[in-house]
């Protein structure tokens, strides 16, 4: 640990200064063989890292290494003040500390953990969780659930991203490179439009387009980076983006992934939740939740009441066909066997593996659709351009 000093030299003067060490009374005695006077010895703050805000893999580290803690045999004060001293991120640092003050008051470390939820975007099922290891004695394990599901959704996430970056740069790098090619090249032929040349459709097109992109060009871009900006903010609602999902989820390639995706986190949630003795109607209301396609949740809402009915949880989703036959046989296995938490992570890990495959393939569909759809615009532009040329110089094509 980093302790901050003041003390006295041997010539009356006065020095400040850090040292590293395990305790301020170690600090002190290390000072004091090096012929100072301590005057005060004092923990330094933790550093304060240049942006404030508390991302999600901020969040997702905290709990990870706080659960690491717990399962080595640390008291959870111990555990929470380590974390609002070693955490780099000064407002990550300043709820751990929040919160282990209310634990120090008396509270529970759910309810301290429900009070920080907002600023920490904490997923509902995490604090169910907490809870329910609270209760059975076993915060850590629970806990170590709880951010593994958070680790899943961080990693998926990752996966989407990831495989749409290739074909995001291919078509911005499409659209510079038409954009290059109507501002510099076309316009050097626009005179043929004025001409009593006999053009091709297809070079008028052309040529207009590029004479028209010459003249107004920042004007296109300017209502380009406002609707762009338009719709990124409406994407920021929850309406916005719950209707652009569903939009999504009604595709033919990109429909069955999202599905694979949200039920393979909807198995997973509630695997976790029952492993932690939370009660199969609260897990699979909590699991619901965060199901984001309006249809699939529908399905499960209602298989949810047949489960509050007295129906077991494998009939009630076959009779909404909410999951596919396969689940329903392992549901049904890990009923008979007791085992229904464990069978449960393994169809999400089953989930896992099918939603991969699939955003493979929709990745293998994705790139070459974007390379044609450059190419074949490039390509009509240098066609327009010769017929273009063709024309004025009466060549016959």
């Amino acid at each position: 640990m980093n302790f901050q000093y003041k003390a006295l030299l041997a010539d009356g003067g006065e020095e400040r200064g850090s040292i590293d060490a395990l305790t301020a009374q170690e600090a002190s005695r290390r000072l004091t063989k090096n012929g100072l006077l301590v005057l005060e010895v004092e923990e330094a703050p933790p550093p304060i890292s240049a942006t404030k805000r508390v991302r999600r893999t901020d969040v997702v580290r905290f709990l990870d290494e706080l659960t690491t803690l717990l399962a080595a045999g640390i008291t959870l004060v111990d555990a929470l003040d380590a974390q609002s001293l070693n955490q780099v991120n000064s407002s990550l640092a300043r709820i751990a500390g929040d919160i282990n003050a209310d634990i120090q008051r008396g509270g529970a470390f759910s309810d301290a953990l429900e009070g920080a939820a907002a600023k920490l975007r904490l997923p509902p099922y995490l604090l169910q969780i907490a809870r329910a290891g609270e209760l059975t004695g076993r915060l850590a394990e629970a806990l170590r659930r709880g951010v593994d599901l958070m680790q899943y959704e961080e990693r998926l996430a990752g996966e989407i991203k990831g495989a749409l970056t290739y074909p995001s740069i291919l078509v911005v790098s499409g659209i510079a490179a038409v954009t290059l090619v109507f501002t510099l090249v076309v316009p050097k032929f626009a005179h043929l439009l004025d001409s009593d040349v006999d053009l091709h459709w297809m070079a008028q097109l052309v040529l207009s387009t590029g004479v028209f992109f010459n003249n107004y060009g920042l004007w296109v871009i300017v209502v380009g980076a406002l609707a762009l900006g338009l719709f990124g903010a409406r994407l920021m609602r929850q309406e916005s983006r719950q209707r652009w999902i569903n939009r999504l989820a009604a595709l033919p390639i990109i429909g069955p992934w999202l599905s694979e995706s949200e039920t393979g986190r909807w198995t997973s949630v509630l695997g976790s939740l029952l492993s932690s003795d939370v009660d199969i109607v609260r897990a699979m209301d909590l699991a619901n939740a965060g199901v984001r396609i309006d249809v699939r949740r529908r399905k499960l809402e209602s298989a949810l009441q047949g489960v509050r009915a007295g129906a077991s949880l494998s009939d009630a989703l076959q009779q909404q066909q909410a999951l596919t036959a396969v689940a329903y046989n392992v549901i049904r296995v890990g009923e008979s066997s007791g085992q229904l938490p464990h069978m449960l992570g393994s169809l999400a890990s089953l989930y896992e593996k099918n939603g991969r495959e699939r955003m493979n393939r929709v990745l293998a569909l994705t790139e070459p659709l974007a390379i044609l759809l450059i190419g074949g615009t490039i390509g009509a532009i240098v066609i327009g351009i010769a017929l273009a040329i063709a024309g004025a110089s009466d060549i016959q094509l």
